[in-house]
């Protein structure tokens, strides 16, 4: 069976699920998907859906999800964040497979990373970004989760249907979560704390206000959403070699709107170890 149509037959069998980003009526599952008031989405050939109302233009591009992809798949630097993850949501009580969404999922590498490790304990993975790139590599590599082109501010899901909704290190649209959540629902958002890419920040922008980092203004409005959230912290360094340091460099925004002779210049430099530290939040609706 080929991507578009192995990807149509698992999204036909959970198209309850979903919601018309235009009217928002239930939506069905043939060859393409097409809601009550007659709204048309086609899936491509790579089996993705793509659920725009409209082009956005971002700043995303083919080799930033490249870059991302292969930093997350031949490095360890988001391995311990991951595992965590799964320990997370494997504790998550349950009394049938889990619905879970990847909100800004990018390439898509760490939903799926968790759709392989926790097996039957989802029913289904969404990872649904604004950038067409980004779900065009996902749907390339990684076949058993269901991709979407889609905004964060009119997510295509029906009220109260995803368990658990993931939010990693992207921006994120909390009334649209709390509306998907299903009522034991939980939403599992990733920030940086301080420490997090300090290596880059001390060496690019030593004596700027970009050297140091505070996540407390992020932290506040999780907290305004779900004032009886918990929090937890990993705290960990990775060592890279120069491909994999050149793969963060051209990934984080950070370092965007640096010269590649500066980023060269650093990665000829470097030992290679660089800090992860972030801050799991986890919000129940």
């Amino acid at each position: 069976m080929s991507k578009k149509m192995n990807s149509i037959a698992r999204f036909k069998h959970y198209d309850t699920l979903l919601s018309c980003p235009i009217c928002h009526t239930a939506m069905a599952i043939t060859d393409s998907a097409i809601c009550e008031q007659g709204h048309n989405f086609d899936f491509s050939k790579q089996g993705y859906l793509n659920l725009l109302v409209q082009n956005n233009a971002t700043h995303y591009d083919k080799e930033l999800f490249e870059s991302r992809r292969e930093l997350i798949t031949e490095s360890a630097f988001f391995t311990p964040l991951l595992e965590r993850l799964t320990t997370i949501i494997n504790t998550y009580h349950q009394t049938k497979p889990l619905t879970l969404v990847d909100g800004g999922c990018g390439e898509g590498s760490h939903v799926a990373y968790l759709k392989e490790t926790l097996g039957d304990k989802l029913a289904i993975a969404f990872g649904t970004d604004i950038a067409k790139e980004g779900i065009l590599s996902a749907a390339k590599h990684y076949p058993t989760v269901s991709w979407l082109v889609a905004d964060l501010a009119n997510m295509p899901f029906a009220n109260q249907t995803i368990d658990i909704i993931l939010n990693i290190l992207s921006p994120a649209n909390y009334k649209e979560f709390d509306r998907m959540l299903t009522q034991e629902g939980c939403v599992i958002k990733i920030v940086p704390q301080s420490n997090y890419l300090k290596e880059l920040r001390h060496y690019f922008f030593a004596d700027t206000t970009k050297a140091d980092y505070s996540n407390d203004d992020t932290v506040a409005l999780f907290e305004g959403q779900f004032p009886d959230f918990t929090r937890e912290t990993i705290n960990y360094t990775t060592q890279l070699n120069a491909q994999q340091l050149s793969h963060l460099l051209h990934m984080t925004p950070l370092t965007w709107n640096l010269e590649e002779d500066l980023i060269q210049q650093f990665i000829a430099k470097s030992d290679g170890i660089i800090t992860a530290d972030f801050e799991i939040l986890i919000g129940k609706k």
